[in-house]
């Protein structure tokens, strides 16, 4: 299962995710007879239906991801460093070839594919599932963070000339419909800075 768009899905056994786009879900036809077992490539959230008798599986290659049921978002995108894994409510066991760390609410693991290491961390789940909503969010982020987003969802490139001339911390969301030019105009009403566009690239100054 793919497409360009966030899709809601129901598994065979009653689970419900949210795929996002450009995100790939495999499972066999035999699922939920024997095991629950799903491979991802991309992102989704996945809110699971609770069976004692088989525990469901998500397989991202190097490292698998087992719960009876609970909600968790999955980011494990190919171009990507980390593969990374943020637990809502119910509890997930995260595991390698050596490894077994089991995640509680509000943590997110992030696996290094590189040196094969995992890290956990106490998070914030909303920015985190706010693609569900087709919206970008941030919490006490700096503008050059919130310009790093923004880089990072468009596929552009913004530099700010002065990269240090505002330190104050922002929280809020932008529809992902909006363009790089409408947010960087809403931005403007927060904080004090001016933009233009030169060749591709969006300049940033106080």
């Amino acid at each position: 299962m793919t497409g360009n768009s966030i899709t809601e899905i129901v598994l065979p056994d009653g689970t419900h995710l949210s795929l996002n786009k450009n995100s790939l879900l495999t499972y066999k036809n035999d699922f939920g007879k024997y095991k629950r077992e799903v491979s991802l490539q991309g992102e989704a959230f996945f809110d699971v239906k609770e069976d004692k008798e088989i525990p469901f599986i998500v397989n991202l290659k190097d490292l698998k991801i087992t719960v009876l049921g609970t909600s968790f978002n999955v980011r494990n995108n190919p171009q990507e460093e980390y593969i990374s894994t943020s637990l809502l409510r119910g509890a997930i066991q995260c595991e390698t070839s050596n490894k077994c760390i089991f995640l509680k609410p509000d943590q997110k693991l992030e696996y290094n594919k590189l040196n094969r290491e995992m890290k956990v961390e106490k998070t914030d789940l909303h920015p985190i599932i706010a693609w569900k909503e087709n919206l970008i969010r941030y919490k006490s982020k700096t503008l050059s963070e919130i310009l790093q987003i923004i880089e990072e969802q468009y596929n552009v490139t913004i530099m700010m000339k002065d990269g240090s001339f505002f330190e104050e911390q922002l929280t809020g969301a932008f529809d992902k419909n909006l363009s790089v030019e409408q947010i960087l105009d809403l931005l403007k009403r927060q904080v004090s800075f001016n933009w233009e566009k030169l060749n591709d690239i969006y300049l940033i100054t106080k």
